[in-house]
């Protein structure tokens, strides 16, 4: 209920969308019954909630995903943002595209370390490769890290690789201008 609150007095506000993140129910830490169990009914009427209100909507959520992909469509969530493939299960982009549907916008999921701070042009140019999948046919993605920036990641490497997405996923999947 004081989530809901804080929600709708963000909306009153002219916040234009709320995120929540949800990190200690991925499919690696928590049962699929447990999850539905005590999880997912509270999901669903904070999300609802959330939509009522007026906001957009977006989940953050932290673990292995895609076990939870068709739990998340009936959330009807606008964003969803996830971390990069860790601790031995993937989180692919493509399938949350598969399983979602062209309405929501998925958050790229890039590994900060390996790929952005560490990485070079090769490195880049297959994580470019790896999040086109995630793109569709509406275009509903963003570049985004896949999990916390680490301090040795300089703010222009940041950008630098930003941009770099921007453009080479431009190359790959221009806009549809329909």
């Amino acid at each position: 209920d004081a989530t809901l609150e804080h929600a709708r007095a963000c909306a009153k506000l002219g916040l234009h969308g709320y995120r929540v993140n949800e990190y200690p129910a991925g499919a690696e830490l928590l049962s699929e019954e447990h999850y539905l169990e005590f999880v997912f009914p509270y999901k669903k009427r904070l999300f609802t909630g959330i939509k009522e209100a007026g906001l957009v909507t977006i989940l953050e959520y932290l673990g292995w995903v895609e076990p939870r992909l068709p739990h998340f469509a009936k959330l009807d969530i606008d964003c969803l943002q996830t971390e990069s493939s860790r601790k031995n299960y993937r989180n692919d982009v493509a399938q949350y595209r598969a399983v979602l549907g062209e309405e929501v916008c998925i958050l790229g999921n890039s590994p900060i370390l390996q790929v952005i701070e560490q990485g070079d042009e090769e490195a880049w140019r297959a994580e470019v490769l790896k999040q086109a999948r995630g793109i569709g046919d509406q275009h509903r993605y963003m570049v985004c890290a896949g999990s916390p920036t680490t301090w040795a990641t300089k703010p222009a490497r940041l950008r630098e690789f930003g941009e770099y997405m921007r453009d080479a996923l431009g190359e790959l999947a221009p806009p549809n201008r329909a």
